[in-house]
């Protein structure tokens, strides 16, 4: 095996326990809440834009904040709600806080961490995996 480099290092050293599980819902409040299981028993918490990427849409930036007063509130949901119908089939936190989702329908969501605040929360149980400042490794 290959080492890599430690900003392509998985947290914990591996993929997130929501792998081949159905999407259910994806809610919003103050934040892109994004739902997997059948009984919404993985939920991915997402504080900031993100880009969705599939072969038919290419690539997007996803935008929900309600409380941005100097730029649009939403943008490219109607392009994430297709994510609903599909299943997880990879699920990577990155060290460096970076997330990526893909699914089954060819769909990839990816997530930077962000400077000033955690850029997203992945619970599941007891677990909880939420992105510090600026990611999980110091550079």
């Amino acid at each position: 095996m290959i080492d890599q480099p430690p900003d392509h290092a998985l947290f914990g050293g591996k993929q997130l326990a929501v792998v081949g599980e159905p999407m259910s819902a994806i809610t919003f409040d103050s934040n892109v809440v994004i739902y997997a299981g059948s009984h919404r028993e993985h939920e991915f918490r997402i504080g900031n834009s993100f880009t969705i990427e599939n072969p038919a849409l290419g690539r997007v930036l996803v935008r929900y904040d309600p409380y941005d007063k100097t730029g649009p509130v939403r943008e490219h949901l109607t392009e994430l709600s297709a994510i609903i119908p599909s299943t997880v089939i990879g699920a990577r936190a990155y060290v460096d806080g970076h997330l990526e989702l893909t699914f089954d329908e060819g769909s990839i969501i990816t997530v930077l961490p962000r400077n000033d605040y955690e850029a997203w929360v992945y619970t599941f149980g007891n677990f909880i995996l939420a992105c510090p400042p600026g990611g999980f490794a110091t550079r």
